[in-house]
């Protein structure tokens, strides 16, 4: 494997280990935490890993053809803490602020078929329920 090779495996897996601090932190910003055993939890946490894994892998078998040394876990592990002490709180806060905007737009957008679609026919259904009560 030539120098170029390495270095860009190293900076892939860098970034891949950002990328699993950003992911880790997704996945338990939407999953509910219980004190007892799940069996759905356990999936999914099975699953997220599963794929977290797999994804890592792609990457790693697009940049070097999937050749594994033990600097690329150092790597990954040098971004994952790069992300834990660099990037978390501004990920978070982030993540956050994306999230508050979808569901307010959601909600901008429920009130707003509501106003155009629900409103009229409820008062259309009630002036010809209104009608056919004076015949």
């Amino acid at each position: 494997m030539s120098l170029t090779i390495q270095v860009q495996t190293m900076l892939a897996m860098i970034g891949m280990g950002l990328y699993v601090g950003a992911a880790l932190d997704t996945y338990g910003r939407f999953v509910k935490r219980r004190n007892t055993f799940h069996l759905v939890t356990a999936f999914n946490d099975i699953l997220f890993w599963l794929v977290q894994g797999l994804f890592i892998f792609y990457i790693l078998f697009s940049v070097n053809n999937g050749e594994l040394r033990v600097y690329i876990f150092l790597a990954l592990l040098c971004g994952y803490a790069a992300y834990q002490s660099l990037f978390r709180s501004i990920y978070l806060r982030l993540l956050e602020w994306f999230i508050s905007f979808i569901v307010g737009f959601y909600r901008f957008m429920r009130k707003v078929f509501i106003t155009i679609f629900i409103i009229p026919v409820k008062t259309i259904l009630k002036l010809l329920f209104t009608l056919c009560m004076m015949i």
